[in-house]
C-alpha cells in the first residue's frame, strides 16, 4: 500500500507566497542586523529592483504555465517581507 500526499492548488499558492515573504524578511534583517539600517536600506532597493525582474521578466519567459502563480502577488509578497525586514 502505497501512500500519497496531495498537495491542493491553495497549500502551494501559500507555501508560494510565504517563501516570497521569508525570502525579502530573511534578506533585509540579516543585512539590517549585521550592517546597519544604511545597508539595509540599500539592500530594500537593490531587493525591490530584483524582485522586480525576477517576477515581471525572468518568471514570464522561462516559468512554465504549470509552475507560474500571479507575478504581481509574488512581487508584493517580497515587498511585505523587505518591509517587514525594515521595521522589525
Amino acid at each position: 500500500m502505497s501512500s500519497q500526499i496531495t498537495v491542493t492548488a491553495w497549500i502551494w499558492d501559500f507555501t508560494a507566497q510565504a517563501a516570497h515573504a521569508m525570502a525579502g524578511y530573511i534578506l533585509i534583517s540579516k543585512i539590517k542586523q549585521y550592517h546597519g539600517l544604511h545597508a539595509a536600506l540599500i539592500a530594500a532597493a537593490l531587493g525591490t529592483v530584483a524582485a522586480g525582474l525576477k517576477e515581471f521578466w525572468y518568471d514570464a519567459t522561462y516559468e512554465t504555465v504549470e509552475t507560474r502563480g500571479s507575478d504581481t502577488l509574488d512581487f508584493s509578497m517580497y515587498m511585505v517581507g523587505i518591509v517587514a525586514g525594515l521595521l522589525f
